[in-house]
């Protein structure tokens, strides 16, 4: 949709991109636009061949700045009144075609973008748009092909236990996930000032993810529930010691005063609850510590490697931080340890080059705003090429409780994925392995 002089319009454009990328300065691109405008005396019709170059703000290709030259041709249309005067009056200007050259640039931001051109002789001063991208493959339906076939291993990991039943990341909720049919669960890992680390999500309350899931923005029966801004206890976890975490800290259902029995558990009472959870394969434990907080972590490694109690399950290390990555699969090394693995968690694309890059084994793809659900799949199936291939081991998925995407990650035969809805899952998953 653009601002176009007095008039709304709206179109489309196709754009063939990366057409020199490694000569080139950034990703450039030629593309066909068409506008359509209304609301003014005139209908009009701009058609444009344009020239660009992508600049992009980082490896993550998600925010990019591009310039924009091309040549234009403008039809003018009078409609309505105007039309019945400009037939009458006979007058040069009511309408005709108009050519000249428009130049300008814009922003882009995942699929989304917003530009200003502006043009010379009769195109209009300034045009302004808005509008959202789509890969071709996207548009048309180009998906991956795959065998089908099912993984009597997979697993069924229960984000942060059962957080439509129990208060997250507690041990009810994580027992809950198990009740309902998952085999593996995804904790989140935040430490203290008195260097404890513990099952809670938003490490810092007034983070803005955080700041939507104490409003509710999440749907689960259960909103993290801190204290109001401007107490002296709303502070970071770090700063923060175990026992002030737990007196000022917690859960409850929205509007309600907070359930003293959702209580904050430490990793060491998750582990003690793990060891007696025969069923369990799998415990994916979701760091949300900074690069800064390395020294909580690396011990991490030989405590779980070390603990024969916990070898009926295996533990994966999340992160998205390569940093944080690259130091704990460097301590995994130097330990000679199969459990704990290390996977950097993926919040946009390119999952897979930073698995191989980093020389890690295990991956986890993440559906993000960064990622279409067409671009998940692709990278996905992609991922799963890899697994069988032998440069990675295991693919896993999240955040998926939609019964038609985990059909088909299902059909992508992927090692496991996180889910709100663990019975779902294990019910969908056993029918592909019967």
């Amino acid at each position: 949709m653009s601002v176009n002089n007095d008039q709304w319009v709206a179109g489309g454009f196709g754009r063939l991109g990366g057409i020199c990328p490694l000569v080139c300065l950034g990703d450039l691109g030629v593309g066909l636009h068409a506008l359509a405008g209304f609301g003014g005396n005139r209908f009009t019709l701009r058609t444009s061949a344009r020239l660009d170059s992508v600049l992009w703000l980082g490896a993550e290709r998600t925010v990019g700045l591009y310039p924009a030259v091309g040549a234009s041709a403008y039809f003018l249309f009078p409609v309505g009144a105007f039309a019945e005067f400009c037939e009458r009056t006979r007058l040069k200007g009511c309408g005709g075609t108009y050519f000249g050259f428009e130049i300008g640039g814009g922003l882009r931001l995942w699929q989304a973008f917003l530009e200003a051109v502006a043009g010379t002789g009769q195109l209009p001063a300034v045009t302004v748009t808005a509008g959202v991208t789509l890969p071709l493959w996207e548009l048309f339906g180009c998906d991956p092909t795959s065998d089908g076939r099912g993984r009597p291993g997979f697993l069924v990991i229960g984000h942060h236990g059962s957080p439509n039943d129990s208060a997250e990341n507690t041990i009810p909720s994580l027992a809950a996930a198990m009740r309902a049919g998952a085999n593996a669960v995804e904790p989140d890992l935040c430490v203290t000032q008195d260097d404890v680390l513990v099952l809670w999500h938003d490490c810092d309350p007034d983070d803005p993810i955080a700041l939507a899931r104490e409003s509710g923005a999440e749907g689960f029966l259960y909103v993290p529930d801190v204290p109001p801004i401007g107490s002296s206890f709303r502070r970071p976890v770090n700063q923060l010691t175990l026992s002030e975490l737990r007196e000022h800290f917690g859960y409850s259902k929205l509007g309600d005063a907070r359930d003293s029995s959702a209580e904050i558990p430490t990793l060491a009472e998750f582990l003690d609850w793990a060891r007696g959870e025969a069923r369990l394969k799998a415990a994916y434990l979701d760091l949300k510590l900074a690069p800064s907080e390395m020294g909580h972590l690396t011990p991490l490694v030989s405590e779980l490697s070390a603990d024969d109690s916990l070898a009926h399950m295996r533990f994966v290390l999340l992160s998205t931080h390569t940093e944080v990555v690259a130091s704990l699969e460097a301590e995994r090394r130097r330990l000679d340890v199969d459990s704990p693995r290390v996977a950097y968690d993926s919040e946009e694309p390119g999952a897979l080059d930073v698995t191989l890059s980093e020389s890690l084994r295990d991956m986890s793809i993440g559906l993000t705003p960064a990622r279409t659900w067409s671009g998940l799949k692709q990278e996905v199936a992609e991922s799963v090429r890899a697994r069988d291939a032998g440069h990675v081991d295991t693919v896993m998925v999240w955040t998926i409780d939609r019964e038609t995407e985990l059909a088909e990650l299902l059909y992508y035969s992927v090692d496991g994925i996180i889910t709100n809805d663990a019975a779902l899952l294990h019910r969908m998953w056993r029918a592909t392995i019967e």
